[in-house]
């Protein structure tokens, strides 16, 4: 089975500080096919999530689910209180939580 490219494997990597070397090598994958699954050329099957999940100590739910937000409860094991919301800092690859 075949998910489609839509994946937080990036984000959740970086909330872990987990470098892309040290995924592939907890994983048993290359690093350019990391980097290519991240980049979207390369398309997710259940064996493949199964595995980074594991390597990165989250559930594979996370690393596909839409909602970013509920994706990054999932990891960080906190859920935003009422009235917030996790936001991903892409650039500073961190999580904060801001009021909506």
């Amino acid at each position: 089975m075949d998910i489609d490219n839509y994946n937080n494997l990036r984000l959740i990597r970086n909330v872990r500080r987990i470098s892309a070397k040290t995924l592939a090598n907890r994983s048993g994958y290359s690093q350019a096919y990391i980097s290519r699954i991240e980049c979207g050329r390369r398309r997710l099957n259940t064996q493949v999530l199964y595995k980074l999940s594991l390597a990165l100590d989250c559930p594979v739910s996370a690393l596909v689910d839409r909602d970013i937000s509920r994706a990054l409860a999932d990891v960080k094991g906190t859920a935003p209180t009422h009235g917030q919301q996790l936001i991903p800092d892409y650039t500073n690859s961190v999580v904060r939580v801001v009021s909506r």
